[in-house]
């Protein structure tokens, strides 16, 4: 690791516990830090912790506003998200359909500011009896069937306002890991909490399921294409925010 990415971590690990950050490496090429910044997707965190730091004559005025301006894109694009499902939940909650919202959808909430933990996607686990209601239900909504998205886990719908909804009936495919798999998956509907997006009530997975969930879906995308450091954000949230109410054991 480089001091540039050293730099980039520090700023980050800041920002993700809304503080500012105040400590310089030698040699940054804060143009490289700008391209980690867009490429993990973080601009808007790492914003948060140098608006008031002493780092900012460091970075620049130009690359703080650039980063200041992708926040502000970022909180409004993602406040529409949250809107949006709003919507799309409320109907799964009319219509009596239990959904479990993955990934960015809850640990979001761990941050200091929610709206700059972006999302492109919105990922629920429904039983697999629902799936059909389910697409049926966002068709209704205006969302379109994505026939190139469909795989063996999921199938995909994409809305011209709302984010794109991955509507899971397993939470990973089966290739790589256990055959326990489906039994456990089966287990987490009793284990599931409540959560809100927005004003609709549904379901997250238990603070259990939802490290070990974080875990292996880095691992399936190790496996693959690689993850970004944005994943890691998540998982170290979870684990400050709610590690005491994880029964680590189990």
């Amino acid at each position: 690791m480089n001091n540039t990415q050293r730099q980039f971590v520090d700023i980050l690990s800041a920002g993700i516990r809304g503080r500012s950050a105040e400590t310089l490496y030698e040699d940054v090429k804060w143009d490289d830090l700008m391209d980690l910044a867009k490429a993990h997707k973080v601009e808007g965190i790492i914003y948060l912790a140098l608006r008031k730091s002493e780092l900012v004559n460091e970075i620049g005025e130009e690359n703080l506003n650039k980063l200041k301006k992708t926040a502000i894109m970022t909180g409004i694009a993602q406040a529409r998200h949250i809107k949006g499902l709003e919507q799309v939940f409320s109907r799964f909650v009319e219509e009596d359909i239990p959904v479990i919202v993955l990934k960015g959808l809850v640990v979001r909430e761990f941050y200091p500011q929610p709206d700059q933990r972006s999302m492109s996607d919105a990922d629920i686990l429904v039983h697999k009896g629902d799936v059909e209601k389910v697409k049926e239900l966002l068709i209704e909504i205006g969302y379109k069937f994505l026939e190139d998205h469909i795989a063996s886990h999921h199938i995909a719908l994409a809305h011209y306002q709302y984010p794109v909804v991955e509507v899971h009936w397993n939470l990973f495919k089966r290739d790589g890991f256990s055959e326990e798999l489906a039994n456990y998956e089966k287990l987490i509907w009793n284990d599931a909490i409540k959560v809100s997006v927005g004003e609709s009530e549904v379901l997250s997975l238990g603070y259990e399921d939802l490290s070990l969930h974080l875990c292996m879906h880095m691992a399936a995308h190790l496996a693959s294409t690689g993850f970004g450091v944005r994943q890691l954000c998540d998982l170290v949230l979870l684990v400050e925010k709610q590690g005491s109410e994880i029964a680590w054991n189990k």
